[in-house]
């Protein structure tokens, strides 16, 4: 190392360059509503409260599932008797 450079000391490390973000896409406004009044400036989607699949689930399957969640609720509390 030359004369008169200081060497790094131990546990620092050399500073680091910022990373380069991506631009955000803000939307476009719509007419007629201010930015920020009503909304909270999020994009809004709206989804139906339910899902058609066109499938039935058996009553049976539904039964299972109850029986095992109750199983499982009572195991927890430490109320279910081991064999």
């Amino acid at each position: 190392m030359p004369a008169g450079e200081d060497a790094p000391s131990p546990g620092k490390a050399d500073p680091v360059p910022p990373v380069e973000q991506e631009p955000v896409d803000t939307p476009a406004p719509v007419a007629g509503e201010e930015p920020g009044k009503g909304t909270s400036g999020e994009e809004s989607h709206t989804t139906p409260d339910t899902v058609e699949t066109g499938r039935e689930v058996p009553a049976g399957a539904l039964r299972a599932l109850a029986a095992l969640g109750a199983g499982l609720v009572l195991m927890a509390r430490g109320r279910a008797r081991r064999v």
